[in-house]
């Protein structure tokens, strides 16, 4: 594998995300407002600061999205009567993960794997699960990921896609289906997302284009 092939998520950041400028704006505001009731004020520090808060809100939610996928791959990795050590702001997603986990009857197959292609141009990533799962009696293969934002974005759907085939691409494996197992910090139930290769191949069709697209504008010929 050539190791300067850009990883799937390098590869999606040159989509448009719309609804990144008014949360930026929004944090910056919220900020400023908060700041303003206190009697010592000084307004080039608070300008300052309110101008950074998304990228710390960004860097704290890719913290704890990194903590929560590791404290996972402990788990799925654990000899049976392992204990997983959870850190207390982890505790809400990972007890929505482990009640999808008990209310299904899952046989992994891979964890974090990584994977690559020559599709495009040429790319690489890594996924978080790969696994059966029964469903009326019959036993699927699942290629799954595991997100923590508030919603599900397009791009995510694009992003499974170009993990499903080039896991097809580079094992013995033949996934029927993906999904997104969406793990927020809220109170609401886990959600799983499931996406069927009909429509993970207009994904796929479409990421291809970015990644010639991405290898075109990195390697200027012209």
């Amino acid at each position: 594998m050539n190791e300067n092939l850009p990883h799937v998520t390098s590869v999606l950041e040159l989509l448009n995300k719309p609804e990144l400028i008014p949360w930026a704006a929004g944090l910056s505001a919220e900020y400023i407002k908060e700041n303003f009731k206190s009697d010592l004020i000084n307004i080039d520090e608070i300008v300052k600061e309110a101008k950074v808060q998304w990228k710390k809100k960004r860097d704290e939610a890719g913290d704890r999205g990194r903590r929560l996928h590791s404290a996972i791959e402990d788990f799925l990795n654990a000899k049976d009567g392992s204990t997983v050590n959870i850190d207390e702001d982890l505790e809400k997603p990972f007890k929505k993960f482990m009640y999808w986990w008990e209310r299904n009857e899952i046989e992994t197959i891979e964890t974090e794997c990584p994977i690559w292609s020559e599709d495009g141009g040429g790319y690489k990533g890594k996924f978080d699960l790969a696994c059966y799962i029964t469903r009326e009696g019959k036993k699927i293969l699942y290629l799954i990921d595991f997100k923590t934002s508030p919603r599900i974005y397009d791009e995510m759907s694009m992003q499974l896609a170009a993990y499903f085939y080039s896991f097809k691409q580079r094992t013995n494996y033949i996934p029927e289906r993906a999904a997104i197992l969406r793990l927020d910090f809220t109170d609401k139930p886990a959600e799983f997302y499931e996406i069927l290769e009909s429509e993970l191949y207009i994904h796929y069709q479409a990421f291809l284009k970015l990644v010639e697209f991405w290898h075109l504008t990195n390697n200027k010929r012209f």
